[in-house]
């Protein structure tokens, strides 16, 4: 159960930091695991027809990819940043926190995986960008507006 306190400096502080947090992690995520999946096929693994090999693949290859510091690290920092997440939604508002933080990590997903070479920004990306921000000022305001 959440708690209605309005939202302070530090609240917004910390919806920003989980939601860059998280938008930061996810292209790093996804760069890791495509790197893992690249060094499998590299290395010739192929599935084999014995059951206990098949039977074991997933968790060996769950074993692998936490292995690889490229998709571990961003896994850590994304799941310490949800840590932190709960801590927010259990001490602020939810029906502000959760859709402030989810825009954001959109937001930063986009401008991560620009800056890591993943895709490129257009126009309408940068304009949902900004309309999404727009939105969350909004309701951060209107949430101090309303105590």
């Amino acid at each position: 159960m959440s708690n209605s306190y309005n939202c302070s400096w530090d609240c917004i502080l910390s919806m920003i930091g989980v939601g860059f947090l998280w938008g930061a992690t996810n292209p790093l995520l996804r760069l890791g695991s495509k790197a893992s999946v690249q060094e499998k096929a590299a290395t010739g693994v192929h599935p084999s027809h014995n059951i206990w090999r098949r039977l074991l693949s997933p968790f060996v290859d769950l074993t692998a990819l936490l292995m690889n510091w490229k998709f571990s690290i961003p896994f850590i920092v994304n799941q310490s940043a949800s840590v932190l997440f709960i801590m927010l939604i259990s001490r602020y508002s939810v029906s502000v926190v959760v859709p402030c933080v989810n825009a954001l990590q959109f937001v930063f997903t986009a401008i991560v995986g620009h800056l890591i070479g993943e895709r490129i920004l257009s126009c309408r990306s940068c304009i949902g960008a900004v309309m999404v921000t727009i939105g969350v000022l909004i309701m951060m305001t209107s949430d101090a507006l309303s105590a």
